[in-house]
């Protein structure tokens, strides 16, 4: 279960309160690992060295109907209905259910496949996480893309402008006001592009100048999920800072919904 708004450090990547594996069945934990090794497969010549687990690209025409609703939902109340459409016609559950069932698993199942345990972490770095202006800043400069599996990225402040402008009910994210705090209750879209920094050599291993700049990788919730505090060497993927940043006309809505 995941919940939103309140950012706390969880051993090296970013979270919002903690991701507590335990408060699902055993039996569900397992099916949802034995889902991550389906899409992983036997054969770990063929996993993905940018990333833990690659999303599933059929998510990409969410991202594209969410663009479609913000342009339509800035131009005033007559197209809101079209926008509420628009975003009603995403892949909310399934969007959900990626993040819930497989990328939260999906760094522990690698290493388990790889029959291997991560490096023990020496505790909390002794450097607070960057600043909010300075995660947007680098957030921006890598092109608004993950720096892991590329997926376009979309600050928190953007998707809350257009919910500001279809509705809570169409676009929720977690609310004690409203009383909606479950994985559930939050739109799959929020989830899959909500852009945040990761740290690639993770705090918990607690190295000198943890805040460097080829050390903060723009990031989605899923790779950072997925990777934890584990390292890469742990994982066996690449440096995402060592291939280029994917730059494209896409700007994180930034540029619609100011």
């Amino acid at each position: 279960m995941i919940f939103f708004h309140i950012c706390i450090v969880r051993k090296g990547c970013v979270t919002t309160d903690s991701v507590n594996f335990m408060s699902k069945p055993q039996a569900q934990i397992d099916t949802n690992k034995a889902l991550v090794r389906e899409r992983l497969t036997d054969d770990t010549t063929k996993w993905s060295r940018e990333c833990v687990l690659p999303y599933p690209k059929e998510f990409e025409q969410s991202i594209d109907l969410l663009l479609e609703a913000s342009l339509l939902a800035v131009k005033g109340k007559s197209r809101i209905t079209q926008a509420r459409q628009l975003i009603q016609q995403m892949s909310d559950v399934e969007m959900r259910t990626w993040f819930d069932a497989l990328a939260q698993n999906a760094g522990a199942v690698r290493l388990e496949m790889l029959n291997r345990k991560p490096n023990k972490s020496v505790g909390k770095s002794s450097e607070d996480r960057p600043t909010e202006k300075r995660e947007m800043q680098i957030i921006r400069e890598q092109g608004f893309h993950c720096r892991y599996c590329g997926i376009r990225l979309v600050p928190n402040k953007q998707l809350k402008n257009l919910q500001d402008l279809v509705g809570y009910e169409t676009l929720p994210n977690r609310s004690k006001k409203k009383k909606r705090m479950s994985t559930t209750d939050i739109h799959g879209i929020w989830i899959l592009t909500r852009a945040t920094v990761d740290h690639v050599e993770p705090m918990a291993m607690g190295g000198l100048d943890i805040n460097r700049d080829e050390n903060l990788a723009a990031c989605c919730w899923s790779c950072n999920y997925a990777k934890s505090w584990y390292t890469i060497e742990d994982l066996e993927i690449d440096n995402p800072m060592c291939r280029p940043a994917r730059h494209t006309d896409w700007l994180g809505l930034t540029d619609i919904l100011p």
